[in-house]
């Protein structure tokens, strides 16, 4: 575990589990990543790296201690204070809004999972979320300083409800989906793109969905409607 200041965004190995005042936790394989974006304006709130071991420890105040398990997949994830906004998403994350304290906040988040075909998959995620650190670490390096009268999400304007359905129909082709999408639009200030089809049926559309977020960096919404 790593502690950073507040003020001074210095960082610190901490082995003693004792956060002094002033001072945040945070885990060390993201830390410098949290560094580089508070110094450049991009104040956060919360983090986490993502963490390989399947089960965690957790104290309860009614119980003296109990065990959780996380399933087969970790999530690297990063929360911003109010107000901050992002000019470009790193490789492979979605933004999100999540309201904490009856405030939207930005939220940029990855998932890790892991099939059953890799025999160690503590190593495999461990691999997988060091590169993630790595990749995300170089985009905040990249980023501009902070200017709050002229950041805003990465949108591009040209990208109409056309373009969206034009790569969605291409997807469904490749997957063999008997679905017709009927309309595509960005909704929570292009935080979530939602994209309505008809069906006869309820086919599975979670690699659909996939290929979607990874093209557009945004979550997806698919919502069936009658013709």
């Amino acid at each position: 575990m790593a502690v950073m200041h507040k003020d001074t965004f210095k960082i610190y190995h901490n082995d003693q589990n004792i956060v002094p005042e002033d001072f945040i936790d945070i885990d060390e394989w993201i830390v410098p990543t949290i560094q580089v974006l508070n110094q450049k304006g991009y104040t956060t709130r919360f983090c986490c790296s993502g963490h390989p071991l399947d089960d965690w420890l957790f104290i309860d105040t009614s119980k003296e201690k109990g065990y959780k398990e996380s399933g087969n997949f970790v999530r690297s994830y990063i929360m911003f204070d109010e107000g901050i906004t992002l000019p470009s998403l790193p490789p492979e994350f979605i933004a999100t809004q999540n309201t904490y304290g009856e405030r939207p906040r930005l939220v940029i988040e990855k998932d890790h999972p892991i099939t059953s075909a890799f025999e160690n998959q503590f190593f495999e995620k461990a691999r997988r979320v060091l590169e993630t650190m790595k990749e995300l670490y170089e985009w905040a390096l990249e980023l501009p300083e902070f200017q709050p009268e002229t950041a805003e999400p990465d949108s591009d304007e040209s990208e109409t409800a056309a373009d969206v359905l034009e790569f969605c129909n291409q997807k469904i082709a490749e997957y063999g989906l008997v679905i017709k999408p009927v309309d595509a639009v960005y909704t929570c200030e292009r935080m979530k793109l939602l994209i309505t089809y008809t069906s006869d049926d309820h086919p599975d559309l979670r690699e659909l969905v996939k290929a979607l977020a990874m093209k557009f960096h945004v979550k997806i919404e698919l919502r069936q409607v009658k013709e």
